[in-house]
């Protein structure tokens, strides 16, 4: 996808962060968080829901804060996916 096609959620708008623009989007669906202090769970649960909300596969939470590099949440079953898809490509 280029990041022409990609834009962020406008401020009050409902459902993921990011918004893919295109007639094949991924199956992922962003919440990103910039906090000083956050409740990992609640986070999460908000990804989820947006996930369910948007049929969309993988919930992916992109957590930051002031001075720190951010990090990506995901489910453990996801990152196996990713890992075995990686490898695959990696072989062919």
């Amino acid at each position: 996808i280029l990041p022409s096609r990609i834009r962020c959620a406008i401020m009050g708008e409902t459902g993921s962060d990011i918004k893919f623009m295109s007639d094949n989007p991924p199956p992922l669906s962003i919440e990103c968080k910039n906090q000083e202090s956050l409740n990992i769970w609640n986070a999460w649960e908000q990804t989820v829901t947006n996930a369910e909300k948007e049929s969309k596969t993988f919930p992916l939470l992109f957590i930051k804060k002031n001075r720190q590099i951010p990090l990506v949440v995901m489910e453990a079953k996801h990152f196996f996916l990713f890992l075995k898809a990686t490898r695959k490509a990696l072989n062919d």
